[in-house]
């Protein structure tokens, strides 16, 4: 089962599963926790069909309330680690949001 449970975050072993199965290679919107932020370029990567990503990453030290904080690390990193066709937005204080434009 992919399903996240609270404090429960998708790791590297579990992430290859998930993009080898029918379900990830179909998937289009997908919620998930990861233990790691690079889980999240794979995902992108190997999950061609994904157009809508919300995710809650391990790794990410996100303290401030503030949705609209300019010092958001890991969205700044994702945002440069991605290509500009991507919107990448925090939702709440613990979610990011990944939109492609493939």
């Amino acid at each position: 089962s992919y399903h996240s449970r609270m404090n429960h975050y998708l790791n590297v072993t579990q992430y290859s599963l998930l993009t080898d199965s029918l379900l990830g290679r179909q998937c289009e919107v997908l919620l998930i926790h990861v233990e790691n932020r690079t889980i999240i370029l794979d995902l992108i990567h190997k999950m061609y069909n994904l157009r809508a990503l919300n995710f809650a990453c391990q790794d990410d030290n996100w303290t401030d309330n503030v949705s609209s904080h300019p010092n958001d690390e890991l969205v700044e990193w994702l945002r440069n680690s991605l290509p500009e066709t991507y919107s990448v937005s925090r939702h709440r204080s613990r979610l990011v949001r990944i939109w492609t434009n493939r």
